[in-house]
């Protein structure tokens, strides 16, 4: 890691003030956890800056937003990309400094009306790499005396700077650190995979591993049936099936190519009634199919990416190499052979399938996972 200062002409410093944001600079550039170093960030510069509150957001590229991670695991705060002082900064790269927050048309007073804080003054400044290019914006709170300076402005474009070169490396160790990881869960599931299993312990196992893979909250396993032209899939103790090509997960079975939807709201294949039904909320979906002899056998489809993003390409390229793997495991299942030859009756495969109920399913679309759909739910 390096330690840079890039200090711009800025009112003398005293030695004391210099002391103390040479050792802010230490101390965030000695972070690698994306998570830690925006804490180590927010409190090094409400410390140096002497103010009571400090407030990282990101820049997310994708939906030309910032965003506001609140905690992990809760649901973070988007911002569009030119609104309010924050968005302001993000947009222009220009650092505001304000007085009065409430003489500022920018500010949006109903977080303090809702919380009961009072915002006064606010110092707001653009968080870049090295190439300049802006990933975020380090907005200040209060000053506890008085109101910031031309002096504070300095000092905040100092740690922006610091900040700036801190994520960087935070993002990329953590990356690094997914990748091996999820690396090492691929070479675990296709492992637990080559073992003798039947098609229900096997469908049970891809269900449960797959969102691994690509760090997805759900995922669900759509068998092809090519007697009847449709798609089935087990949910618990309910087998559930629709028409090939119908669909998101029926599209992908037809045409074979992966379908990756960052915001399915927005997307028109998407039944929004089961989540609806549910309570569910599904944002992001990536369903790609699962190939054996160059044939579809199956589709595979992965519900809401963690992390508050759409899946990207390394996912489609994890999970492709999981399904290529995984076809041809599924196609010389027992069940699966027989459900392409001269099978039994649908309730003789339900039965094997440890299912209890076979239902044809019209749906839209598999969109939302089907998620622990009773009996009830399925025939409706």
């Amino acid at each position: 890691l390096t330690l840079t200062l890039t200090l711009t002409p800025t009112p003398t410093l005293n030695p004391k003030t210099l002391e103390m944001i040479i050792e802010s600079c230490r101390e965030i550039a000695m972070e690698l956890d994306p998570v830690e170093a925006q804490k180590k960030i927010i409190g090094q510069t409400c410390r140096t800056l002497k103010a009571d509150r400090a407030t990282i957001f990101r820049v997310d590229e994708v939906t030309n937003e910032l965003l506001l991670q609140v905690a992990e695991g809760a649901k973070n705060i988007r911002l569009p990309l030119g609104r309010g002082i924050a968005g302001t900064v993000a947009q222009t790269g220009e650092t505001i400094n304000i007085a009065d927050a409430y003489e500022d048309a920018r500010f949006d007073q109903t977080h303090d009306q809702k919380s009961g804080y009072r915002t006064h003054s606010i110092l707001c400044g653009p968080v870049k790499k090295p190439s300049g290019e802006i990933i975020g914006v380090l907005q200040v709170i209060n000053k506890a005396e008085g109101t910031f300076t031309e002096t504070d402005e300095g000092i905040l474009e100092i740690l922006c700077s610091q900040a700036g070169i801190c994520l960087q490396n935070a993002d990329l160790f953590s990356q690094t650190e997914r990748s091996r990881s999820r690396f090492r869960s691929l070479l675990d599931i296709i492992n637990a995979l080559q073992g003798d299993m039947g098609l229900s312990s096997l469908l049970f196992t891809m269900t449960r591993e797959a969102p691994r893979v690509v760090d997805a909250d759900r995922a669900t396993i759509f068998l092809v049936d090519e007697r009847d032209d449709e798609l089935w899939s087990m949910q618990g103790d309910v087998n559930m099936r629709f028409p090939r090509g119908q669909g998101i997960a029926g599209s992908v079975a037809t045409t074979g190519s992966t379908i990756n939807i960052p915001e399915a709201y927005e997307d028109d294949r998407f039944n929004q009634g089961v989540d609806k039904s549910t309570g569910y909320r599904t944002r992001t979906i990536l369903c790609m199919p699962i190939r054996a002899a160059g044939k579809i056998v199956g589709v595979c489809q992965a519900i809401n990416k963690k992390h508050d993003g759409p899946f990207n390409d390394e996912d489609e390229e994890v999970m492709g190499a999981f399904l290529s793997i995984a076809g041809p495991i599924i196609q010389s299942s027992q069940l699966f052979q027989h459900m392409h030859g001269e099978r039994e009756s649908e309730e003789a495969a339900g039965n094997e399938f440890s299912g209890k109920h076979v239902g044809k399913m019209q749906l839209k679309h598999a969109g939302s996972s089907l998620p622990d759909l009773s009996e009830e739910e399925a025939e409706g």
